[in-house]
């Protein structure tokens, strides 16, 4: 039987606005992103290889973004995936520190649901109470929830960190470097931007 050897390429020169990455052999690397299994973007973490001339990113060789697991083009013979400059979703910074790109945004929620009936207060338990004290089902409720921006991409321009906005619920886990919780999420999760609180 003919032995067909492996063909490895080697590219010299990425065009346009695009970056390799490869996903680091070990199974956590120190520092890495806590990524949820109901993460809507089912995003991968991985080590920057190569770059173009023509990326905006600030993002050297050696530097770890965070891109969307089913972006980028795997080809046979090149080690690793090339990825477009949007398909990057945040680059992770060693001490911890999430930089989101494009228009996405890092978010910390509160404890604090909006419904038809007004607010509701999630206790410890994961109980919802209403301000009289009753317990309402979380599953059927249509809620809002109240939320802090923590960081912005570069083309977010309607809201900037320590904003308060309404966002739709989150029904995902929580994304987690060391103690610090957060999700990503666009201008189209954006309900409203809320003002100052006033007396009444």
């Amino acid at each position: 039987m003919e032995k067909v050897e492996e063909r490895v390429i080697k590219i010299t020169r990425l065009m346009n606005a695009h970056l390799i990455v490869k996903v680091p052999k070990e199974a956590a690397m120190i520092g890495s992103i806590f990524i949820p299994e109901t993460a809507r973007e089912t995003p991968q973490e991985a080590e920057v290889i190569q770059i173009s001339d023509a990326l905006s990113l600030p993002v050297d060789v050696g530097d770890r973004v965070l891109y969307g697991k089913h972006m980028g083009r795997d080809i046979e013979g090149v080690d690793g995936t090339i990825l477009r400059e949007e398909d990057v979703i945040a680059i992770l910074l060693d001490d911890g520190s999430v930089i989101p790109t494009g228009d996405r945004m890092t978010i910390k929620m509160n404890q604090t649901l909006i419904y038809a009936g007004g607010t509701l207060t999630k206790q410890k338990d994961g109980e919802l109470v209403t301000k009289s004290g009753i317990i309402i089902q979380e599953t059927s409720l249509p809620t809002a929830q109240e939320a802090e921006i923590l960081k912005a991409g570069p083309k977010v321009t309607a809201v900037k960190p320590g904003d308060k906005v309404f966002v739709h619920k989150r029904s995902q886990d929580p994304y987690k470097i060391g103690e610090q919780e957060f999700y990503f999420v666009t201008p189209d999760d954006l309900l409203a931007k809320l003002g100052e609180a006033v007396a009444c």
